[in-house]
């Protein structure tokens, strides 16, 4: 010990003077002499001073020094440091409590399982994340099912994700045991292994394209559309091209558009026949990006049409006066044309109202056929969901008293979770709105009935199904509402679908039914 200064660490470690370090950790004058002690008895693996470390942590009140010193601990090792650990995991500082679990996870101890799981529901998310690293430290063959075990994997999947990204333990049993995890576990590997280094990740990621379960596909599916090595990438994805939900579809097509691989380019085109607006549009612009040069054949023709649409609904957002380009629009009357119509309608335009009821005038042209009505619905109920609240009001300008009907009847709602928004049907909501539909006698309410009677379950993403305000896990199933709302259209004397209440010109409601409250 210098007598006139701080101890000279590095050389009492050079002399292997484990005595003199020991003594260091009770140096009053610096936080850094009492923890870079205790590093240095690490590096040592000296267990002879584990007594002393944990000491000089019960003493020490700096909560750095205390976080370095109880790494210091886990380095060593030494199982009589478990203790002192364990009763660090609920200390009310959560960097220490994150030191703490981490250097649990250093000894190896497969029976600390247990009480590193209970710091899976702590309220710091590092706190979570570094447990789960622990877990697979001190137990790697049975941690994930520990984790399942412990929490909800499907809301935590976001910063169990976070913890497992990069390279660690738990690659390995993860990638060995990826067929025998559970769902939102499977889902977990797929989204964090690409950063592992181990070549049988993505070879992992690549068969689960093929996966019977649609959220293990679908992660693999957006996985792959993150990174682009070369054209085989390309010829992996390709068949997602055809995948039965739309989102996949409409996002395959774009990243083939950024990843400029001219390999994509005949299953692109087939896309442009696609039966969602979003994929035609998607595969559409990609051509473009991808410098594909239009024929007079019919795929050339639905390229040309599609790129028009786009720039002049691009317009419509960037010119203070677009009336040419609105009525250009309207001209051209197909589904995709008055798909995106719609879209200029919901959203805010420089123009103001002048603007909007050129749009509606516009899309009023187009009620001889249904594109019109069903877009809108098909807008409100599949593109803005998760922005409820946000459009509410503006939905109110265009449907007038029927928009909380409307809602109720086609939106999905959300709740919060620690990982986010769970989204869920809410099947009592629904039949509420639907009672109300029941009780209005007019063309209106018949148009909307034939809409329900032809709504599709909800395949896009995982859900938390609501049925008479009790949550569970599983499929949405809308077959009682669309046979209650068949049944009413029997009743009714079967009226068959008119958009025409939706499409009076410049006004969303008839007449007759526009004060009648919902």
């Amino acid at each position: 010990m210098s007598l006139f200064g701080p101890p000279d660490l590095e050389k009492l470690k050079e002399k292997g003077d484990v005595k003199g370090l020991i003594k260091a950790l009770k140096y009053q004058k610096s936080e850094y002499v009492r923890y870079h002690a205790a590093e240095l008895l690490a590096k040592m693996k000296s267990s002879l001073a584990t007594p002393a470390i944990v000491a000089a942590l019960e003493e020490e009140r700096s909560s750095f020094a205390r976080e370095r010193i109880i790494s210091a601990l886990g380095t060593i090792g030494d199982t009589r440091a478990i203790e002192p650990l364990l009763k660090l995991l609920y200390d009310p500082d959560e960097k220490t409590r994150v030191a703490a679990v981490t250097a649990l996870g250093e000894t190896g101890d497969a029976q600390l399982v247990k009480p590193i799981c209970a710091l899976l529901k702590d309220k710091d998310e590092s706190v979570r994340m570094r447990a789960t690293q622990s877990l697979f430290s001190v137990n790697p063959e049975d941690a994930a099912q520990a984790i399942s075990e412990s929490v909800d994997v499907t809301r935590a999947s976001g910063w169990i994700t976070k913890a497992l990204v990069g390279p660690g333990p738990w690659a390995v049993p993860l990638l060995s045991k990826f067929e025998k995890l559970d769902t939102p576990m499977r889902v977990i590997v797929i989204r964090a292994c690409r950063g592992w280094g181990n070549p049988r990740a993505m070879k992992i990621v690549i068969k689960a394209l093929k996966d019977k379960d649609a959220d293990v596909h679908r992660a693999s599916v957006y996985e792959l559309c993150r990174y682009y090595s070369d054209e085989n990438d390309v010829k992996v994805l390709i068949p997602a091209l055809n995948d039965t939900e739309s989102d996949i579809r409409r996002n395959v097509a774009e990243v083939f558009g950024h990843w400029g691989d001219k390999t994509a380019i005949e299953p692109l085109k087939a896309r442009l026949k696609d039966s969602d607006h979003s994929v035609r549009l998607a595969a559409a612009l990609a051509l473009k990006e991808l410098g594909w040069k239009s024929g007079k054949d019919e795929a050339g023709l639905s390229y040309e049409e599609l790129i028009k649409i786009n720039q002049l609904k691009e317009a419509i957002f960037t010119k203070s006066d677009p009336e040419k380009e609105i009525k250009s629009l309207g001209k051209i009357r197909t589904v995709d044309s008055v798909n995106a119509l719609v879209e200029t309608l919901i959203e805010p335009l420089e123009g103001g109202e002048r603007i909007k009821e050129l749009i509606v005038t516009e899309i009023a042209k187009a009620k001889e056929n249904k594109a019109a009505a069903e877009s809108i619905i098909n807008y409100i109920s599949g593109k803005l969901h998760y922005e409820y609240y946000q459009y509410e009001e503006r939905l109110k300008n265009v449907f007038e008293d029927y928009t909380s009907l409307i809602l109720d009847l086609f939106l999905i709602d959300y709740s919060k979770s620690e990982d986010g928004y769970v989204w869920y049907y809410d099947l009592k909501r629904n039949f509420e709105a639907l009672e109300k539909l029941r009780g209005m006698k007019n063309p209106m309410s018949n148009a909307l009935l034939n809409l329900v009677a032809q709504m599709e379950d909800p395949q896009d993403m995982p859900f938390e199904a609501s049925e008479w305000g009790m949550r569970k896990r599983g499929a949405v199933d809308l077959k009682k509402l669309r046979d209650a709302a068949a049944e009413e259209l029997k009743k009714r004397g079967s009226p068959v679908y008119d958009a025409s209440p939706f499409l009076v010109e410049s006004n969303w409601v008839i007449n007759n039914v526009k004060n009648q409250k919902v």
